[in-house]
């Protein structure tokens, strides 16, 4: 989720990643699987059905409690929340490439219907794509502000801002 290709490039090769990676500058997939934040994943099987439909994807909001403000530092107790989250989350992702269908974490039809995000208010909308124009358009007084209190009303709970 980056509508600055070039900015999304520094950080896929700083991972160097061994699969793939891909850039969705429009945000289509953000639209069609109503993401609005990240980190988010679905999982879909090799036979195109989600067998997991959008989900945060093995982080916690520890951060808001532990980041302090001042220094940007987190706290050691709020790292260790996030690292034991990240852990299940990653075994559950392996359980399901090992296991695929077999996998205890893989929801059938109606499971994973339950828990998709349809019917609610425009959640997908509350992911702000500001007018592509020099960071600085995003600070006080720049165009970047409508579009945040546009995704403060649509979602407060959680809202995205692409570069």
């Amino acid at each position: 989720m980056d509508s600055d290709l070039e900015a999304a490039r520094l950080f896929i090769e700083a991972a160097k990643p061994t699969h793939v990676s891909v850039v969705d500058r429009d945000h289509v997939v953000v639209g069609l699987f109503n993401m609005v934040n990240v980190p988010q994943a679905v999982w879909i099987d090799e036979d195109g059905r989600i067998v997991r439909p959008v989900e945060t994807a093995g982080v916690g909001e520890n951060f808001h409690q532990g980041l302090d403000r001042t220094t940007g530092a987190m706290a050691a107790d709020a790292v260790a929340r996030n690292a034991a989250i990240r852990k299940v989350y990653v075994e559950a992702l392996c359980d399901w490439i090992e296991k695929g269908a077999k996998s205890r974490y893989v929801l059938d039809t109606s499971q994973a219907r339950a828990r998709c995000r349809t019917g609610r208010p425009n959640r997908g909308g509350a992911c702000p794509v500001p007018p592509r124009a020099s960071p600085a358009s995003a600070g006080p007084g720049g165009r970047g502000e409508a579009p945040v209190a546009r995704a403060r009303e649509l979602h407060p709970a959680s809202w995205t801002i692409w570069r």
